[in-house]
């Protein structure tokens, strides 16, 4: 795995509500990254990942719903001069789903990552057998 960390930073202000006596506290977060995953490791897992043919990737970092920042570095890194051949599709869990839990996260970005180019060759193919047949319109344009 890759080991990077963002600090989340709760901060509570107390306001009077309007309607009630009572004082509701108000949750706000920010953000600090303190450990952004490091270039070496991430590409010593993708060389990896190259080698034994794997042609999809799916990137999940536990907060990156909050703070995407991370699963772009590492989209960065992908797209270097190394990789940028290596890999048919990127999926990055902020873009796909960024919500806070990280399993269905990780889950709907695994699978985006596998069905996407299956789909996308699906639908290539179909289309090209309306163009190759005389005669035939395809529906598409």
């Amino acid at each position: 795995g890759i080991d990077e960390r963002v600090h989340i930073q709760p901060q509570v202000s107390l306001s009077k509500s309007e309607s009630e006596s009572e004082s509701e506290s108000k949750w706000d977060t920010s953000t600090i990254s303190y450990r952004p995953p490091v270039g070496d490791d991430v590409r010593f897992i993708l060389r990896k990942i190259k080698d034994s043919g794997i042609k999809s990737i799916a990137v999940a970092l536990l907060h990156s719903y909050l703070y995407p920042a991370h699963e772009e570095s590492i989209l960065h890194i992908i797209e270097e001069d190394e990789f940028k051949t290596s890999f048919d599709y990127i999926s990055l869990s902020s873009h796909v789903m960024p919500m806070v839990k990280l399993v269905p996260r990780g889950c709907t970005t695994i699978v985006d990552a596998y069905l996407t180019p299956i789909i996308k060759d699906y639908l290539h193919g179909f289309v090209n057998k309306f163009d190759s047949q005389q005669g035939v319109t395809s529906p598409f344009g």
